[in-house]
């Protein structure tokens, strides 16, 4: 887990070797049951593209256990 102070992020993202998806989804039954959450998945550049902005996010943030 990484903290972000400059941005507010969300989203969760998973990526995986062929395909990737980013949504708002917890993985709880409320999130995925009663709430209207929205999430998307897709491979190639989709996948490229959001690898590389998760790549550069976790890069500029700062691990949670050294913050106060």
């Amino acid at each position: 887990m990484r903290l972000m102070r400059t941005l507010v992020l969300h989203e969760k993202v998973i990526v995986a070797d062929a395909v990737a998806f980013v949504g708002s989804e917890n993985l709880t039954s409320t999130s995925l049951d009663h709430n209207r959450e929205v999430g998307v998945m897709g491979d190639g550049d989709f996948r490229d593209t959001l690898l590389s902005s998760l790549q550069g996010d976790w890069a500029t943030a700062a691990p949670f256990e050294q913050q106060e």
